[in-house]
């Protein structure tokens, strides 16, 4: 039987560094924001209906969706992001299901930042919440996207807080130290599971 597990957390606690550290101890991970972009390329029916949804203007020259438009678009804006999220998860979903029924390991992560907003918590055995202090939020946030203490704010303030997501949680695993640190957090996680 397959054991899925659903990884999720805030926007820069370290969900893509606890993926490539579950995909370098042989872990099968599905990532639905990757999912997501394949779905958006150039061309593709969903990027087709993302610019009926907002308009051309999220397209950059060339055709391709301009995402840093996008998120300008939807980050502050609750009904427009209501209305991209109704547009993409049912779309993410099908093709997670698909995914995941089509993998042959027996234990299988899901890395879904808005696993509990979007309502995939009901494809999972449990959840892990990866969680960092805001004011590191903040910090990594802004140096990896270079935008403002402000901006940053916005994107955090946009999602469910962190709170809420580890009272939803099954699993809670802090990321506010080292690498180091943090393997050793997701190497007792697996024992465990």
């Amino acid at each position: 039987m397959k054991r899925i597990i659903g990884l999720t957390g805030g926007i820069a606690t370290g969900k893509s560094t606890v993926t490539k550290i579950l995909q370098k101890k042989g872990i099968k991970v599905i990532d639905a924001d990757k999912i997501a972009h394949e779905m958006q390329k150039k061309g593709s029916p969903v990027l087709v209906g993302l610019t009926d949804l907002f308009g051309p203007d999220i397209l950059t020259k060339e055709g391709q969706l301009n995402r840093e438009h996008l998120g300008s678009i939807i980050f502050g804006d609750v009904l427009k992001k209501e209305l991209l999220d109704a547009y993409m998860f049912p779309r993410i979903k099908d093709e997670l299901i698909k995914l995941i029924n089509e993998a042959n390991e027996s234990l299988i992560f899901i890395d879904v930042p808005l696993l509990f907003e979007a309502g995939f918590d009901n494809l999972v055995h449990q959840s892990v919440v990866i969680a960092a202090d805001e004011s590191i939020q903040i910090e990594r946030l802004m140096k990896r996207n270079n935008i403002s203490r402000v901006e940053a704010l916005k994107r955090i303030s946009s999602q469910m807080s962190i709170k809420q997501k580890v009272e939803l949680a099954d699993i809670v695993i802090e990321n506010n130290g080292s690498y180091e640190e943090l393997e050793f957090a997701i190497n007792n996680m697996i024992t465990n599971l």
